[in-house]
């Protein structure tokens, strides 16, 4: 029997309601689309549950069936969540629920600094487990399994709602802008006196170092751009004062507006293949942003021959209060350290070539661990948390990469391992993609 003719017929036999989507179908194109085509992987079919018992009847598949099929698998099937793509909000309660098929626009991080981390807002979660029960979990209920749903990806289960705390929003002021060459000094500068005078949770930035290919097959030099908000209609004289006194290249700051109109903003990229990785430190130097610009403007010389589009390092210096926030008491697998705040960062190396995905695999690898190595030497690394102090969605798979231990400490992998070992014994979801603990 051929694999689709296998697929098609186990998803038949087990709920011929299920509709069930093959290659070159729109819902199956839908299904399968990713921000970078690099992500985009090609299951044999698609199936679209419409409740939660379709997506039990899916997931609890496997444990009589030890092919691979669970939810999106590069060789088996996947499921279409539009039937979860949903928000309600209510009022009274103060929440939002949102179904988790969703996609995700813009979120809590910009918010971080006044509300905490969108996990310490999570209230409940609505979960299939890998055996078809439908249940919840909360801070009460089911509550070492909430705590390791806290950042712990697919590992237990199929989520299909997520409850948060909901937050009040105005006006905001918010842009990006891009400063020459010449003035990376100035920018790191004003990237580090922010972090060490800024004490208004309401304000928040992320700064980064960006290449960008020149011409006849070079890369331009390294230069730096900031993200700024702040979550209000009325800013204060003087924020962002040393920011909006750089000479700039482009610059979209603007207020007050809408919180939508400054989350579209944010740039996208589109048909590139891409990877990322991260690493966290203690508040930054100048001396380390110095650093870091030297790095990416030797990655780029190097990989200038292929078919880099796109080599950036993003740094986002949260404040103590972001993961120290009142909303933060429940207990979550991420972060395994809250103080102090490692700062995290992402690096992201965007191509064309598809038969270039090794070579940028290894060269992000090996970007990461001269920047960390340069972080340790200054005094940036945090020894207790050497290993978890990786924001894991960020974080490189494979040779060279992550590992699990990194983002969740020894002591919370352990309770996460036992969660695991109880609600999924016969291992259904450690067959879909994704960390695996």
């Amino acid at each position: 029997m051929n694999g689709r003719a296998r697929v098609g017929g186990c998803v038949h036999d087990l709920n011929s309601s299920l509709s069930v989507y093959y290659p070159n179908s729109t819902e199956y194109t839908l299904a399968i689309e990713h921000w970078l085509l690099s992500s985009t992987e090609q299951p044999q079919c698609v199936v679209e549950p419409a409740s939660a018992r379709d997506v039990g009847v899916i997931v609890s598949a496997p444990a009589a069936d030890t092919r691979r099929t669970a939810v999106l698998l590069d060789d088996g099937l996947a499921h279409l969540a539009r039937g979860f793509n949903y928000t309600a909000f209510d009022a009274a309660a103060g929440t939002v629920a949102v179904g988790a098929g969703t996609k995700w626009i813009s979120w809590y991080s910009w918010k971080s600094n006044a509300h905490g981390l969108a996990i310490d807002n999570l209230l409940v979660v609505e979960i299939v487990l890998p055996d078809g029960t439908p249940t919840t979990a909360n801070a009460t209920h089911n509550a070492d399994l909430f705590f390791a749903l806290k950042g712990g990806f697919n590992n237990f289960g199929v989520v299909t709602e997520f409850i948060f705390r909901a937050v009040p929003q105005d006006l905001v002021w918010g842009g990006h802008i891009s400063y020459p060459v010449e003035q990376l000094a100035a920018v790191n500068a004003a990237v580090v006196a922010f972090e060490q005078n800024n004490n208004d949770t309401r304000a928040a930035i992320v700064g980064g170092i960006t290449a960008l290919p020149g011409p006849n097959g070079t890369f331009a030099a390294p230069f730096a751009g900031v993200q700024l908000f702040y979550d209000g209609p009325d800013l204060p004289a003087g924020m962002f004062a040393d920011f909006l006194a750089i000479p700039t290249v482009s610059n979209n700051w603007a207020g007050p507006i809408t919180f939508l109109t400054w989350s579209g903003t944010d740039g996208g990229v589109s048909d590139l293949r891409g990877v990322f990785h991260a690493f966290s430190t203690l508040p930054h130097t100048p001396e380390f942003l110095q650093d870091v610009v030297d790095e990416v403007a030797a990655f780029a010389a190097e990989l200038a021959p292929k078919s880099a589009a796109y080599l950036s390092v993003a740094i986002e210096p949260f404040m103590t209060s972001a993961l120290n926030s009142a909303n933060a008491t429940s207990g979550s697998a991420y972060p395994p350290v809250r103080s102090p705040v490692l700062l995290p960062s992402n690096i992201f190396f965007g191509y064309t070539d598809a038969a270039e995905d090794d070579a940028f695999h290894a060269a992000i690898a090996r970007i990461q661990a001269n920047i960390v190595a340069k972080a340790r030497a200054r005094g940036l690394i945090y020894p207790e948390a050497e290993g978890g102090s990786i924001y894991p969605n960020y974080a490189l798979a494979g040779a060279g990469g992550a590992h699990v231990v990194d983002f969740y400490g020894a002591a919370h992998l352990a309770e996460m391992q036992r969660v695991r070992a109880k609600i999924d014994p016969h291992g259904v979801m450690r067959l879909a993609g994704g960390w695996k603990i």
